[in-house]
């Protein structure tokens, strides 16, 4: 029996696969899925996949959002990738027939890209700096935990697969106030946001950008979940060093 891991790194991020309120670090159980928050990054993703791994999960789904780095991406659009890599160029590649088999399964209204999508340690928040990784990558998108997250699943033999909405395009710079009031676990702290935007008042039609881009981002995880008891996730296969 397939029982998956579902793990993203924000709690709003799950917030349309369960009612119940998951925050950074824990996990709970609905059905045979466990729903997971890691927190931000490798290090917390590694963790929780460990975690899910002792509960019993048989199957990993990096869940959640991710960047744009090229401008054929919108936000709101799903990249369910067929290679994932690392700052270091390594690579892992998510098997096709269950990555093709679960996107002819999602609803035509649902714009979808493949590609590669690589994860850096740090927030790529600005124009140029997504601009400059694109070429030296040829990555699409960008996130903090997928490869982490695939690596641990080849390591322990566990099948794997990556969904993630884009939530920021490559156009859009994330306002600097974002990552300041921001803790580590990628919890933003909002009273403190309201404070500095009392300070900063030119910061908030930048931060209205974002907040707009993040709802598309998870309207369209909301209509993926809608979609899961129907997914071929007991299909889904080991992913494979390149």
């Amino acid at each position: 029996m397939t029982r998956i891991a579902i793990i993203a790194a924000m709690p709003d991020e799950v917030s349309m696969l369960t009612k119940r309120r998951v925050l950074p670090g824990h996990w709970i159980e609905e059905g045979q899925r466990f729903i997971c928050v890691s927190g931000v990054g490798a290090d917390a993703a590694a963790k929780c996949c460990q975690k899910a791994h002792e509960a019993g999960a048989t199957a990993i789904i990096s869940w959640g959002c991710a960047g744009a780095l090229t401008h054929g991406l919108c936000a709101g659009d799903l990249i369910i990738p067929s290679l994932v890599s690392n700052h270091n160029n390594n690579e892992l590649r998510v098997c096709e027939n269950s990555r093709q088999k679960l996107i002819s399964l999602l609803p035509d209204t649902i714009k979808v890209h493949d590609g590669k999508l690589i994860e850096t340690s740090s927030i790529i928040a600005k124009q140029h700096k997504k601009q400059a990784l694109y070429e030296s990558t040829r990555a699409i998108a960008v996130d903090m935990e997928s490869y982490t997250i695939g690596n641990y699943a080849r390591a322990h033999q566990l099948d794997f697969l990556v969904i993630r909405a884009i939530s920021d395009t490559s156009t859009t710079d994330l306002p600097d106030i974002i990552q300041s009031e921001t803790d580590d676990t990628g919890q933003i702290l909002i009273s403190r946001i309201i404070t500095a935007t009392l300070l900063k008042p030119w910061t908030i039609p930048g931060l209205i950008q974002v907040g707009r881009q993040f709802k598309l981002a998870k309207s369209v995880l909301a209509t993926v979940a809608k979609q899961f008891d129907q997914l071929p996730l007991e299909q889904l296969s080991h992913p494979l060093s390149i």
